[in-house]
This record gives structure tokens, C-alpha cells and sequence, in this order.
């Protein structure tokens, strides 16, 4: 990022680095006209010159700047100064969404269930009038949404809390769906697309709805529906796949919480609600129903904390603490231990505000501060942090990891919660690159073992079964559990055979080789004998191929996902038994390592079209081989509809006999007289 703090760009002054984002970056300005704080963002050259990026832009900046709303930011300039393109906008002193999610899911805490339901109404009320003005976010994620305190609540029934969207229409993600060149940086943006994104279709206001409904979702669950880390992964997820019902992973939802957010997911945009005000009042009418129970007790692994006294005792140099949960049923649930009150819960990057936080009703910070990178804030420690024991931890049994071409090593478990990942700081480190960064948790719940994928970009398989992300399922002795190149099994720790030192003999038998009786000496010792396992490798893949039924003219799209042990290549072919289809057949061949899947379009037109008459269907083939020579097929209808219906033919007729009918009659009378 370019320095240019303390210059001047047209009437504003430069005083701090905020942070960038996928179009450009962002700064706290001083406008010296109106001497007033802004928040300037500089975009980047490579971006605005793409013709796409800008008619978004012009149309963007020419609407937003005519809205009105607590929920969007004011929109003060746009320009050009020294071949560079800038917006200023309002200088919001708030909390990034995105980073406040990341760091509550990292300690395991949640905002209260009321004023996530609250937060989630004000921003769906900010795109009800966006889209009155017919204007789309198409970009809304957490990164984009800032929550700040209010000195009073906007309404009596809700918390003193703001969320205010921001980035309006500058998205990043091209018209054409993700198949095509983007236009910059969408990797925070995939996670939160619509299916009609994901592939290119119309946009309107529901768009934002499925988007806002994913940010409903990972504010309740801690995490987002689906693990999505590329395109092919977004298009899969969005397009195909169902999340995890809320439900599921928080027993104590109420129902019609989780009902709203698997409405505003729904993969068709007919399924979810139709206007972004609906969908705000659904959230109020669920937020009046909430009792004290449903508003802690909603996520029993997690400590439940209130946002807004949380920034309140910013200003006073201590964080919130879990507020007492209710009595249910005669007795106080037990909850975790408070947290200590002076731990600080995140460091927020600069990329992550857009301006920066102001603890409580104390003044900014300084300029000096923001250009340090990083702004600490105090937030409860995660309450399952217990004292470390100096006794010597419990044996629950021991871990041998294999990978091939390598030796096999020994992991003994000592801890009832384990995380395996790429990171070093793991607590079983795998190194190798086909390892996610967290990649999965090992629980021992009622003495017994569970495995939780925790969202990896591979997957994590237990005997042959590829599991669901975020659910756990046991972990049996002798089941192997794999997880990208390596390969896990485990034993249950057994009481040593303990003889008396010097007084007893240990006999083994055996058949074909000769066994001789060995005196066991006074003292300890251990030997360990260890052994590797071959395994053969599996060559499957999956194929997927949508729409099945084409209108005319149009796109198919085939995904290839690899589901074996080992790298593979892919050659996808469409055939046309019938030969009246015009047929553009992929390039290349497609190689994919484990786990991995790409999607190919292919654009199918009839050869001709019929003027009249009744539609035809004209089926075709899919078929893709691997590099073995399996073949996966599937099949997809194109209708090839006339130009006339039968009906408008009919209809062009009669008004031609009209015509005539009305010609002849002008004729005859010209005659006649």
C-alpha cells in the first residue's frame, strides 16, 4: 500500500491508514471545506478500468448518494485527482462484523440471540430501501457491515447497537458468474453469494437476502454454512448442497429463528422471502418472542456475552462478562466460569474497520495508533480456560500416524480436546500441504472418542466415509480416520502387565519360529514395535451436471469432483445420439487432486429452429472418463422451441385475415363510388 498519510487529495486531508479492501484502500481523511471526518477510499487503477467495474461504479455512486437510512453509509463524493478514482463516505467509529465473528468463533463465545436478531433487521432494513431505489448490494458480508454503540437505542425494544452496510454495489464478482475473469479479490466474497450469482443468472434484491441469510446463520452457529475456498467450492456448495440445520447445531434455537434463516437461504429465489422488509419483519416479530432462556441458552457449547455492554465497559478498561443465566425449571443453569475481565480478545487489522473503534464515549484514536497495524480490544476470555493441572495428565490411549514414504509415528492422548492441522500450534501438527489449517477436532465426550471436520478444504474420511463438516461422529478403535496424506488409527491405553522384579517369567508361544524364555530384569523398560500398513489407493470421482432441462439455446455446466486417494485427469464429452444440437465441447483435460472438483461449460444450441409447431425435447449425453477409463454418464434435455407457437400462429393468421378482410372492404367501396 502506497504512503500517503499527511498529503492532501483534493479537499481532504490524509491522517491515517484504515486498511484495503478487494477494490481499493481505505483511509481516515480530514474534509478541510466542511471540516469533517471522512473515510476516503482510494481505488485501485487495475479495477477501475475494467468497463464492467465501471458502470457498477457510476451506477453505485449515483444512487447511494440519494439514500437516506441509519443502516447505510452517506455517500459524500466521488471523484477523479492525479489519474486516481476515490469515494468518500461517512466516517462510521465502529466494529467490523467480520473480524468481531472471527474472534468470538476462535473463543468459542456468542452475541446474545436478541441482538443478533436485531442486527440482522437493521441491515435487512437497510437493503429494503436500497432496493426500492432498484439498487443491489451484490457484496454483502460481514467485512462490509460496521456495528457501532449508540448513545441511546434507535427503537425502545432494541439494543443501542448499529449495523451500518457499506460498499455498496462495488462488487468484485464478475456478471458472468465465477467461471469468468473476476474483477479482483473475491475470496471474503464466496462464502456469502447466491446460487444465481455463483453461475451467472439475474440479479435483484433476493440476491442480498440468500447473502444476509448466510451472515444470520454464522452469527447463531459460529461459522459459516458451507467451507467454501475457491470458486468450484462456491458454485458446488450454493448450487447443490444443503448446511446443517440450525437446529442441529444449536439445540436450543427456537424454531422460528432457524426458519427464518433457511428461508432467506433458500437455493431458489422464489423459496425466500421477496423483499428485504419481509424478511426485517420477520426478524423483529422473532426477537418480541424471545424469553430470557432463548436469548443465553440458545448455544450451550459456546459463552453467550452481550455486545453492547461488552463496548460500554471498553471505555472503562474492562470487558463484559456472561450475564447470569436464568433459572429454568426451579434451578440455575450452570455456566461456564467467568472470564477474566482484562484479557483481550482480538487484535483488529486495519483492514477489518472502516474506521477506527472508539472505546465507549471516549474520543478517537490517534492517528499514531491506527499506523502501529493493529487496535486491541478487551473482550472475555473463553470460559472452558481452566487452570493447567502440574500433575501428570491422564493417558486415553495413543495415535499412530502413517504417510507414505515416510516413518510412522506415535501420538499418545493426554487431552480430551485436540486440535489436528497444518498450523504448528496444533496439538497434532500435520505438515504436509493437503492439510487444512485446522483441519479437524478429536473430543472425548463420555469417554469416548468423537472426530468434527471443522470446514477443511480436503475433507476428513473415517473408514472410506467422507464426513459432514461440523458434525461429529465417533471414533472407534481400529476405524482409520484419514486426513489428506495421512492416515490415523488408534488404540485404547490398557493397564501395563507388571511382574514382580526378579521373581516371575514371561512365556510366549509360537508356531514355525523358535521361542526361548527371557528372565525379566529388576526396573522399567519399554519397547515398542512399530509396523506400517499398506492400503490400496481408490479412483473415484462424482459427476454433476446442471440445468438437466436447457430453454433453448443456453449453458450446461458439468462438475467433476475427484473422491479418490490420488491425483486423476478428466475428459469430459457431450453427445447428440440425434445429431440436431450443436454441441461446443470442453478443452483440455481436467486434473484434480483429492478432494478437489472444477465445474466445465459447454454451449449447446438446437441446429435449427422450427418456425411453428409444438416444442421438441432433444436429449444429449454427458460423459466423463477418468484416466483408468471409468466412464460416469448422466443425460440433460434441450427444449427446442419454434419461433410461433401453435396459439401465436393462429393468432398472426387471424390478424391477417383481419387485415385482408379490412383491405378488401376500403377496395369495394373505392369501387362503388
Amino acid at each position: 500500500m502506497e504512503t500517503i498519510v499527511g498529503r492532501r487529495l483534493a479537499q481532504y486531508k490524509i491522517e491515517a491508514v484504515v486498511g484495503t479492501g478487494s477494490v481499493g484502500a481505505v483511509y481516515r481523511v480530514e474534509d478541510v471545506n466542511l471540516r469533517r471526518p471522512c473515510a476516503l477510499k482510494l481505488l485501485h487503477p487495475a479495477i477501475v478500468r475494467q468497463p464492467e467495474m465501471q458502470r457498477r461504479l457510476q451506477h453505485s455512486v449515483k444512487n447511494v448518494s440519494r439514500l437516506s437510512h441509519a443502516a447505510i453509509a452517506p455517500l459524500y463524493d466521488y471523484g477523479r485527482k492525479n489519474g486516481r478514482a476515490y469515494i468518500a463516505s461517512a466516517f462510521i467509529p465502529g466494529i467490523s462484523l467480520r473480524h468481531l465473528l472471527d474472534a468470538l468463533a476462535a473463543r468459542r463465545q456468542s452475541l446474545q440471540l436478541d441482538e443478533i436478531l436485531h442486527l440482522a433487521a437493521q441491515i435487512a432494513e437497510g437493503l429494503a430501501c436500497a432496493h426500492q431505489r432498484r439498487l443491489i448490494h451484490q457484496d454483502l458480508h460481514p467485512g462490509n457491515v460496521l456495528i457501532k454503540r449508540l448513545d441511546r437505542p434507535a427503537r425502545p425494544d432494541e439494543p443501542a447497537l448499529q449495523a451500518t452496510l457499506t460498499d455498496f454495489g462495488l462488487s468484485v464478482v464478475p456478471s458472468g458468474g465465477l467461471q469468468t475473469t473476476p474483477l479482483g479479490d473475491m475470496s471474503r466474497s464466496l462464502p456469502y453469494l447466491a446460487p444465481e450469482q455463483c453461475v451467472g443468472d439475474r440479479l435483484d434484491g433476493r440476491t442480498d437476502i440468500y447473502s444476509l441469510g448466510v451472515i444470520l446463520y454464522q452469527m447463531i452457529a459460529g461459522q459459516p454454512p458451507f467451507p467454501i475456498q475457491k470458486p468450484s467450492d462456491a458454485i458446488r456448495c450454493h448450487m447443490l448442497e444443503e448446511p446443517v440445520s440450525l437446529r442441529v447445531l444449536c439445540p436450543g434455537l427456537p424454531t422460528a429463528v432457524a426458519d427464518i434463516a433457511a428461508q432467506a437461504m433458500a437455493k431458489a429465489p422464489d423459496g425466500r422471502f421477496q423483499t428485504a422488509a419481509q424478511m426485517a419483519a420477520a426478524l423483529r416479530q422473532a426477537a418480541t418472542r424471545l424469553t430470557s432462556a432463548d436469548i443465553h441458552l440458545f448455544a450451550p457449547q459456546q459463552t453467550v456475552i452481550s455486545l453492547t455492554d461488552h463496548i460500554t465497559e471498553m471505555g472503562r478498561g474492562t470487558a463484559a462478562k456472561p450475564k447470569t443465566p436464568p433459572v429454568v425449571n426451579g434451578r440455575p443453569r450452570q455456566s461456564r466460569p467467568s472470564p477474566e475481565p482484562q484479557t483481550p480478545v482480538y487484535q483488529a487489522r486495519a483492514s477489518d474497520v472502516a474506521a477506527p473503534v472508539l472505546p465507549g464515549r471516549s474520543s478517537p484514536i490517534s492517528a499514531s495508533r491506527l499506523n502501529a497495524g493493529t487496535v486491541k480490544m478487551p473482550l472475555p476470555a473463553p470460559a472452558a480456560q481452566q487452570e493447567r493441572s502440574t500433575t501428570r495428565a491422564a493417558s486415553y490411549g495413543r495415535i499412530t500416524i502413517t504417510q507414505p514414504g515416510h516413518t510412522p509415528r506415535q501420538f499418545t492422548l493426554s487431552q480430551t480436546r485436540l486440535i489436528i492441522g497444518r498450523r504448528s500450534a496444533s496439538d497434532i501438527a500435520l505438515s504436509d500441504l493437503s492439510v487444512s489449517r485446522r483441519h479437524a477436532e478429536l473430543r472425548r465426550v463420555d469417554g469416548r472418542w468423537q472426530v468434527r471436520d471443522l470446514g477443511s478444504s480436503g475433507g476428513t474420511v473415517v473408514d472410506g466415509r467422507k464426513l459432514t463438516p461440523q458434525q461429529p461422529v465417533p471414533w472407534l478403535p481400529g476405524q482409520t480416520l484419514r486426513i489428506g496424506a495421512y492416515t490415523l488409527h488408534w488404540a485404547g491405553a490398557t493397564p501395563p502387565t507388571r511382574l514382580s522384579a526378579g521373581g516371575e517369567r514371561l512365556s510366549v508361544n509360537g508356531n514355525r519360529f523358535p521361542v526361548d524364555d527371557e528372565r525379566l530384569l529388576g526396573g522399567t523398560e519399554r519397547s515398542d514395535c512399530v509396523g506400517e500398513a499398506r492400503q490400496t489407493a481408490v479412483s473415484r470421482f462424482s459427476l454433476t451436471v446442471w440445468p438437466h432441462r436447457l430453454p433453448g439455446a443456453g449453458i450446461c455446466r458439468v462438475l467433476v469432483q475427484n473422491e479418490g486417494d490420488l491425483p486423476d485427469e478428466y475428459t469430459a464429452l457431450l453427445r447428440d445420439e440425434s445429431g440436431r444440437l450443436r454441441i461446443t465441447q470442453p478443452h483440455g483435460r481436467i486434473r484434480l487432486e483429492p478432494g478437489e472438483s472444477n465445474t466445465v461449460r459447454c454451449l449447446i444450441r438446437p441446429r435449427r429452429r422450427p418456425f411453428t409447431g409444438v416444442a421438441r425435447q432433444h436429449p444429449f449425453i454427458i460423459e466423463v472418463r477418468n484416466r483408468a477409463g471409468v466412464v460416469m454418464r448422466d443425460t440433460a434435455v434441450l427444449q427446442n422451441r419454434p419461433v410461433l407457437s401453435v396459439g401465436q400462429f393462429l393468432g398472426v393468421l387471424f390478424v391477417l385475415f383481419l387485415f385482408l378482410l379490412v383491405l378488401f372492404a376500403i377496395l369495394w367501396l373505392f369501387l362503388r363510388y
